[in-house]
């Protein structure tokens, strides 16, 4: 409820790492411009540019309506910061003397978001949503929509169907087995080819 708060609104996307979050921020965003093209929306490139919006926007005036007064940044990993500590500072201080006429929308993991809101919980509202896991009806739809797709049959029993990441079961449906496999396939290629050490060095 973005009238009933007096710090910036921020709807997080949360999860593990490779559990489809970036993408799903995305669709996310596309279906909320279908629904309200005329709000502002800015996506951002990293964190850094947040901190800059926050010191260049002016203080909501249209308590009346707490939506379209607001300007909506996107960010992938916004909290993907190498020095939280002085990130936090110039947020606190760009907030210090108003809160700025902004929202965000942004995904990260689990352990980000919780670590933002609690560093920053004087000026930011976090509303998150957790990626569930994918269950085995889910990877089954997966596999009728690759079959449709591509004409490539697969079977369930060669790739990882005990809680995998969206992104590992996306690749074993590509290659047609799991990835433990062709992890073992893919060594054995690079010992007959006599780089395997210097590829664990790299």
């Amino acid at each position: 409820d973005y009238a009933a708060t007096d710090k910036i609104p921020v709807f997080w996307l949360s999860g593990r790492s490779g559990e489809g979050k970036s993408v799903l921020l995305l669709q996310l965003v596309a279906d909320f411009l279908r629904a309200k093209a005329d709000l502002p929306v800015l996506q951002l490139s990293s964190g850094d540019d947040l901190v800059r919006l926050l010191e260049t926007t002016p203080e909501r005036r249209d308590l009346s309506d707490p939506v379209h007064s607001r300007l909506f940044a996107v960010i992938d990993d916004a909290y993907s910061i190498r020095d939280r500590d002085d990130w936090d500072e110039n947020v606190r201080r760009a907030c210090s003397l108003r809160t700025p006429a902004a929202a965000l929308i942004t995904c990260g993991p689990t352990e980000q978001r919780e670590v933002f809101a609690s560093r920053l919980s004087d000026q930011f509202d976090v509303t998150s949503f957790e990626l569930p896991h994918l269950n085995l009806e889910e990877c089954k739809a997966f596999i009728a929509w690759y079959e449709s797709r591509t004409g490539k049959k697969r079977d369930l029993s060669m790739l990882t169907k005990d809680n995998p990441l969206l992104v590992q079961f996306m690749f074993e449906l590509a290659q047609g087995t799991r990835l433990s496999a062709f992890a073992k396939r893919f060594k054995q290629r690079l010992v007959n080819d006599s780089v395997f050490e210097e590829a664990r060095a790299i």
